[in-house]
């Protein structure tokens, strides 16, 4: 396989100056809705009022004083500020996806966008999968192989804890991005659903958590988001320590991925546990772990040794997961000795 390709370096700093404009993301919702009054019992109370897709959230700001004018005229000024910061936005995510070759369906930007102003990356959502390996490339500089960059899942993992719910569930995120999108009626044996699909398409997004002490594949209700996760195992060292990244659509969408040096070692593992019914994917997992393994190995070789301690803390069943699937390619082989 080719060598990933280094980016320029100028390139490589319109990321960083993205993903210090998508911080503001992760801490509140910004810009969006408007101003209302309203008349109650002779006086004038004010309102904010903002969408999270077809769902208006509407948040009293009280009685009218002089004050709360002021912070009205304040906070229309910094809506305008912020509509600003979204025109540089996007003109950097067209630029670094053009650097990038980079192309995504328009949906999975919606999806991915309706998810983050739902509050579930700040609720501890950590977006796995192709998707997640998608955001390495701007990250680390390098310019992927597009042919291990290609799907059609959107997979989301999360712990379960004891979180106030959020205002916007997680099925009624991804329904907000396109009312084509269903819940998948539950397994056989099951109760609870842990996935969405799109009507007529490709697209299917899925709710996954740490196997923790249940039974492994067994759907779990996580309250905080309102839906249920497939218990998965393996995936605890996955997500242990996220980090944040930007993904390049729209005006960019911050969200949370996991370590790329777990990603990699990750990707062994879940390589080794398909079936021989998954071949396809087993193919993208090696290819992945071995083209990411190679980009961190020259620009951050402390960061696959800290991965590899972890590794060997979350136990021998996950070293031994590993090592199984590195030797399933000569691409990932040399990772073995690494193990």
């Amino acid at each position: 396989m080719a060598a990933a390709a280094q980016l320029a370096l100028p390139i490589a700093v319109l990321y960083s100056e993205l993903h210090d404009l998508t911080a503001f993301d992760a801490t509140e919702r910004r810009g969006g809705g408007g101003f209302s009054v309203k008349r109650v019992a002779g006086g004038r109370y004010w309102y904010h009022q903002s969408w999270s897709g077809r769902r208006r959230l509407q948040r009293a700001l009280g009685p009218e004083t002089p004050e709360l004018l002021e912070r009205i005229a304040a906070g229309r000024v910094e809506a305008g500020a912020w509509r600003a910061q979204q025109a540089r936005r996007r003109q950097l995510v067209r630029s670094l996806k053009s650097a990038l070759g980079f192309s995504v369906e328009p949906l999975v930007g919606r999806v991915l966008a309706q998810l983050a102003e739902a509050g579930v990356f700040r609720a501890g959502g950590v977006l796995v999968g192709t998707h997640a390996y998608r955001t390495y490339g701007a990250m680390l500089g390098f310019r992927l192989a597009q042919r291990n960059l290609r799907t059609g899942d959107i997979d989301i993992a999360a712990v379960d804890n004891d979180a106030e719910p959020l205002e916007v569930s997680f099925p009624e995120a991804v329904q907000a991005a396109d009312d084509a999108f269903f819940v998948v009626p539950p397994r056989p044996g099951a109760r609870l659903s842990t996935a969405l699909k799109q009507k007529g398409g490709d697209a299917r997004v899925e709710l996954l958590m740490p196997q923790g002490g249940g039974r492994p594949w067994r759907p779990h209700a996580l309250p905080t988001l309102g839906f249920a996760a497939q218990r998965t195992p393996f995936l605890d060292y996955l997500i242990e320590r996220p980090i944040e990244a930007t993904y390049l659509q729209a005006a960019g969408v911050r969200v949370a991925v996991p370590d790329p040096a777990r990603f990699a070692l990750h990707k062994l593992i879940v390589a080794a546990d398909r079936g021989p019914r998954e071949q396809a994917k087993v193919a993208k997992d090696l290819a992945q772990a071995a083209e990411l393994w190679r980009v961190l190995r020259d620009v951050r070789p402390g960061d696959l040794g800290r991965a590899r301690r972890a590794l060997a803390r979350s136990g021998r069943a996950y070293v031994a997961k590993a090592r199984q699937g590195a030797a399933m390619s000569d691409e990932t082989a040399p990772m073995a000795d690494a193990l």
